[in-house]
């Protein structure tokens, strides 16, 4: 049997506030003993559990972060964001300065999800993974914002398949604990499904732990170049500068993870998800439920 705790939310217990002063102004005459016996009927009808999911971003909960706020109600959606740069300072014809990311270096990124509601829950989490770029006008300028920042555009200069998402050292996810639904693959996108019933403020396995960018990327070649000519005392020095396909570009990954109740969990899986090939199931006496993907 799982370790279970009963907790009450703030919105149930406003709720039993208004009910109880409700019910005392309409039985203000009414015998004690009736009082009580109407207040526990308000007491069940308004102790209301509610689905709570949270993003966790290495080892951090990364819902304020990206604007929601942590009192999150069934079927709510947050998402987490890694936006990087990549590109170099070049100088002299040659790659001298890294940018702030390294191509087919790998960096930490571990995604999980955790439970933040009173109830067991399903979940399941969509990790997107695209490019942008900076918006240019018909003179080639870059066009800012009202901040002075610039504009950034979906890139078709580079593929998301460039961007890697690993975990224990191999490319992939956590697959002895998520399971991927093929049926709803896109070209920037992956859902996965958590395999068992996520307890209250339990943690799930992670199901990613590293980031990296495709190390071919260096090769994609030049777009442009120049050349700098200038005198230095009795010497004549040539800058060469290049343009690289990849210069200025960002790229995104996205996480949104969604809960669902263990109740009637495979009507609540086709009305709320919209999957078919999903299935799961939940003892209520063990309290504990598994979930497939067909």
């Amino acid at each position: 049997m799982k370790n279970k705790r009963s907790k009450m939310s703030k919105r149930s217990l406003v709720l039993l506030v208004v009910a109880a002063l409700f019910l005392s102004a309409g039985t203000f005459a009414a015998a004690k003993t009736v009082l009580d016996i109407q207040s526990e009927y308000y007491r069940a009808q308004f102790y209301l559990n509610h689905l709570q999911v949270h993003l966790i971003e290495n080892g951090k909960d990364v819902c304020e972060r990206a604007g929601h706020k942590n009192d999150l109600d069934s079927g709510s959606k947050v998402t987490g964001e890694l936006a990087t740069t990549l590109g170099y300072d070049h100088k002299n014809g040659k790659s001298e300065k890294l940018g702030s990311i390294e191509p087919g270096k790998h960096y930490k990124e571990e995604i999980a999800a955790q439970n933040g509601s009173d109830i067991d829950e399903f979940v399941r989490l969509t990790v997107r993974k695209y490019w942008m770029e900076p918006q240019k006008d018909a003179d080639g300028n870059v066009v800012k914002d009202e901040n002075n920042d610039p504009v950034l555009v979906k890139s078709s200069k580079l593929k998301p398949s460039r961007i890697h998402l690993f975990y224990k050292g191999k490319e992939g996810y956590n697959s002895n604990a998520w399971a991927l639904n093929k049926k709803e693959q896109t070209a920037e996108s992956n859902t996965y499904y958590y395999k068992s019933d996520l307890d209250p403020d339990d943690t799930s396995a992670l199901l990613f732990d590293k980031v990296s960018i495709d190390k071919e990327i260096i090769d994609l070649g030049k777009v442009n170049e120049t050349t700098e000519t200038y005198s230095d005392g009795n010497k004549t020095k040539t800058v060469y500068k290049y343009e690289y396909q990849y210069d200025d570009c960002v790229f995104f990954i996205e996480a949104d993870v969604q809960a669902i109740q263990t109740h009637n969990i495979n009507d609540a899986i086709k009305s709320q998800w919209g999957v078919s090939n999903v299935t799961a199931v939940y003892n209520d006496k063990t309290e504990s439920g598994s979930l497939t993907v067909k």
